[in-house]
């Protein structure tokens, strides 16, 4: 049984099959005189990509971690905001993480009883606050939890993965290794648009740039970034501040455009020498823990 790979959305080859027209499962389906699909298969399926092919072992590993329960996948939309404790927005400044259920209507995901608080701190960042969340995240997202389903009586295994993040451009920029856009080079999250220095900013290319266009008018020539790439860069910026010095890691990330806050902090210190005594921590750090060292989101799975 061979199954293509990364079909796309809109794929003929992709059918609608409504959920009452599917009776059997794996170990009922049998085939060539009622033979088990298990044993006709060998418990094995092949994923097929321009003639490579790669197995992919059945019964789904799912089977076993939800203990046969009905999974429920329940897409978050996660939102992060520092918040003032009063109406001078001056004292008692703090961070909050907040989720909601992304399948909901506006006007239900707007409720305050629709908003459930994950974290909060007046001391810790963005990032800081997000280590044990994507964590947490990323283990619903590999072994499910176990809840109670009102309307089937009976207990569900939920699995998740975060839909989409919310928050103010700051927040934004901090979550996904971006600078800010208003004095960057490279100023949108989306694609490479971006200049060597800001004057070019007036030039005719950065416009065409700016409009998605050619110039030949024609669209559609967008270079967008992917996430994929901004963590090797992330990590390739890392290794520039280790070995080289701290003028070359500075243009580094301001050509790429990618800056991670929690790895900047990390290099801020390794490069000051009133702080040396701190080196050896964060080279210690590095060798065992090296994820540490980096914005907690480039490990969330489930991401593009």
């Amino acid at each position: 049984m061979i199954i293509p790979k990364n079909l796309p959305y809109k794929s003929p080859k992709l059918l609608s099959i409504a959920c009452e027209e599917v009776s059997l499962n794996y170990f009922e389906i049998c085939m060539w005189g009622d033979k088990p699909l298990s044993l006709v298969c060998k418990n094995t399926i092949w994923e097929e990509d321009h003639g490579s092919f790669t197995p992919i072992s059945l019964p789904n590993d799912w089977r076993e971690k939800s203990g046969n329960r009905i999974i429920r996948n329940v897409p978050i939309a996660l939102y992060c905001d520092d918040t003032s404790g009063n109406q001078s927005k001056k004292w008692n400044k703090h961070i909050c993480y907040y989720f909601t259920l992304a399948g909901l209507p506006p006007k239900l995901s707007n409720q305050q009883y629709n908003c459930h608080f994950l974290s909060t701190s007046n001391t810790a960042g963005p990032l800081e606050l997000a280590d044990q969340i994507v964590d947490e995240l990323n283990d619903i997202t590999l072994n499910g939890c176990v809840a109670f389903d009102c309307e089937l009586q009976q207990e569900v295994c939920v699995t998740t993965v975060v839909l989409f993040f919310l928050g103010d451009s700051p927040m934004h920029a901090e979550i996904t290794n971006t600078p800010l856009p208003g004095a960057a080079l490279n100023p949108c999250r989306i694609c490479h648009l971006g200049v060597e220095k800001r004057s070019d900013k007036s030039g005719e290319d950065y416009i065409y740039q700016f409009l998605g266009m050619d110039s030949l008018v024609n669209r559609d020539v967008v270079d967008y970034r992917s996430w994929s790439e901004t963590i090797e860069r992330s990590y390739e910026l890392w290794e520039t501040a280790v070995n080289s010095s701290r003028d070359a890691y500075i243009t580094e990330y301001k050509a790429l455009g990618v800056q991670d806050a929690i790895n900047k902090a990390f290099v801020d210190m390794l490069k000051d020498r009133k702080k040396a005594a701190e080196v050896g921590k964060i080279m210690a750090l590095a060798e065992h823990q090296k994820h540490k060292l980096f914005n907690s989101f480039l490990c969330l799975l489930g991401k593009k």
